[in-house]
């Protein structure tokens, strides 16, 4: 008890930061403000760069954030889902979707028979189905239920992200876009195959508490136990502006 405890704490505060800090390394190396590299060297350092993780930041750097900068707010999540593009059209509404509803088509997927539709997104279902919206509790009840659900639907999704991305590692496709192309698959699997061999030299060496740090380190800055949140929230606002 002891052991997991220090690591909650050390994953939690020291690790938070740090990869907070290697999130902001590889956003600006993305941007060319880190270091001016050629596309080739770029694309090298941003894989190698990213670990050690447990799911990470490569797939959204590479494939969805230059393009969310020219496609703020264009795009829902079903398209996002949907699309045959290599890159995503504006994937920071992963981000977004756990702390405020979103216009336009969500993610769906159609069961079999005349069962209808179902959403596989967990931001989704949280926010539709769990939300408290009500005007019975308190504004502090109903604040501290919605952090909690928010906390969980990020912790909940990344160990989904882990897990999924084990299945990519072993069968060579992201089940989740089907319809991007090869080039998107092949490296999606390069670095899912990458990341198993990471983890399963650190479960060898350092045993499970070791991917459990990689967890909550990533996931920590983005909850409210981690000063950090302050920023994720308002770097990402929820407002309207005049304009719409």
């Amino acid at each position: 008890a002891g052991t997991i405890l220090a690591v909650l704490l050390l994953a939690v505060g020291v690790g938070g930061t740090l990869s907070l800090w290697s999130f902001s390394i590889l956003h600006d190396l993305l941007h060319g403000t880190c270091v001016r590299v050629d596309r080739s060297t770029r694309e090298s350092l941003l894989f190698w760069l990213s670990f050690p993780t447990i799911f990470g930041y490569h797939l959204y750097l590479q494939r969805g954030h230059l393009s969310h900068h020219k496609n703020l707010g264009r795009s829902s999540m079903g398209q996002l889902f949907d699309s045959e593009r290599l890159e995503f059209e504006d994937s920071d509404v992963l981000f977004v979707a756990h702390r405020q509803p979103l216009q336009g088509q969500p993610f769906e997927v159609q069961l079999p028979g005349n069962l209808g539709t179902f959403s596989p997104s967990i931001s989704h279902n949280v926010m539709t189905r769990l939300w408290d919206r009500s005007t019975e509790s308190t504004t502090e009840t109903r604040a501290a239920k919605n952090a909690a659900w928010y906390c969980f639907s990020m912790i909940f999704e990344r160990c989904a992200l882990a897990i999924n991305d084990k299945v990519v590692a072993l069968f060579g496709r992201n089940a989740f876009f089907l319809q991007k192309p090869a080039a998107f698959h092949d490296s999606c699997a390069t670095y899912a195959r990458t990341a198993a061999v990471l983890h399963l030299f650190l479960w060898f060496f350092a045993g499970p508490g070791a991917l459990l740090y990689l967890l909550l380190a990533e996931v920590a800055w983005q909850l409210p136990v981690h000063p950090a949140c302050a920023m994720f929230v308002s770097n990402h606002g929820s407002g309207k502006r005049l304009d719409g």
